[in-house]
């Protein structure tokens, strides 16, 4: 899932980093990195010398427009292997726990900052919770509901600074100021085109979580910088292509079609029916025959009229399903934002 994505993103960023950094004989350190964690409001140093899980809560203070985690523990390693290790001690001292669809969820939000001392620089790898819905959390603890509000509303703080950010060069201060985790990523949101953004979106392959991939890349497609408007027929259009051409209802077939089907239906058992249908028959007069219809199309036998009837019936409610189905997609895409992240745990903004 999406820490297990992330540990391989930091591992590859600390082969980079160090290859590109300059040998030189001094002993003055050329990275520091600090581990934070953050559970709604709260910032906690998981890098900090403390035993047991009881890790000092952090202070978040204006700095110059942007925000910084006073006392945070800042380790310099010297080389890959140091680096290793302060990731590793990172990630074990965060807090999860079990839900309904992973025996370990991560319930905070990691964020692993990574400063170059000597250009300047910063990288900034964050590690979210997911995001949850009101009835995904219905049969938690209260306390586990109010942490996914939390985790609800920080995400949809930062979507709201990433669309800020897609449409002006700087995110304006009240707007990252609502939540720990924008707060925590102020220096991306005010440092103009010299910062980039990636996003990587954890979606499922399963077609129970279709819903929740929508959603998630619904909010990856935000944090992009694509528009509503622009995401809805793009993603339409996946479902349309994965469903295949929607198939006609009969009451909307031809008279061709009509002979069609039932030549072909049942493998060609009913294509005596042929010679005493009218060559006119539409399908809008087909689906209006009884069942006692069928049986007298069928020369008296009751068995067989009464199963062409059912066959006939069968095609116009599987119809009528996938219509619904694909109404249903619609309706999901076009959800409001608080429907996405929770419904009644989701503040309207």
């Amino acid at each position: 899932g999406k820490t297990h994505t992330m540990c391989a993103i930091e591992e590859m960023a600390t082969q980079e980093v160090f290859a590109q950094l300059p040998l030189e004989e001094d002993d003055d350190p050329m990275i520091g990195i600090q581990f934070l964690e953050l559970r709604g409001d709260k910032c906690f140093d998981l890098l900090a010398n403390t035993k047991g899980r009881d890790f000092p809560e952090l202070r978040l203070r204006e700095h110059q427009g942007t925000y910084r985690a006073e006392g945070a523990m800042e380790l310099y390693p010297r080389d890959t292997d140091d680096m290793r290790v302060v990731l590793e001690t990172g990630h074990v001292r965060r807090k999860t726990s079990a839900t309904g669809a992973n025996a370990v969820s991560s319930r905070s939000h990691a964020v692993c900052i990574i400063r170059l001392f000597k250009t300047g620089g910063m990288l900034v790898l964050v590690d979210c919770a997911g995001s949850e819905r009101k009835k995904d959390s219905m049969y938690h603890t209260k306390e586990r509901q109010q942490e996914s509000a939390e985790i609800n509303t920080s995400l949809s703080s930062l979507k709201d600074c990433i669309r800020s950010l897609s449409s002006q060069p700087k995110v304006p201060s009240h707007v990252y100021r609502t939540s720990s985790l924008t707060k925590v990523l102020a220096d991306a949101f005010i440092c103009g085109d010299r910062g980039r953004l990636a996003v990587i979106c954890t979606a499922s392959p399963c077609a129970t979580d279709t819903e929740h991939t929508i959603s998630t890349l619904r909010l990856g497609a935000t944090l992009a910088g694509f528009a509503d408007t622009e995401e809805k027929e793009p993603l339409m259009d996946l479902l349309r292509e994965h469903r295949g051409p929607p198939e006609t209802h009969p009451n909307q077939w031809n008279p061709d079609q009509v002979r069609a089907w039932i030549a072909e239906v049942q493998n060609g058992d009913f294509v005596e029916i042929l010679g005493s249908l009218p060559s006119n028959t539409t399908g809008q007069m087909l689906v209006r025959f009884t069942e006692s219809r069928c049986v007298q199309l069928c020369g008296g036998n009751a068995r067989r009229g009464q199963l062409f009837f059912k066959l006939l019936h069968n095609v116009m409610q599987r119809v009528d399903a996938s219509r619904r189905q694909c109404v249903k997609g619609h309706s999901m895409l076009r959800s409001t934002s608080a429907d996405r992240y929770g419904g009644g745990l989701q503040p309207q903004k």
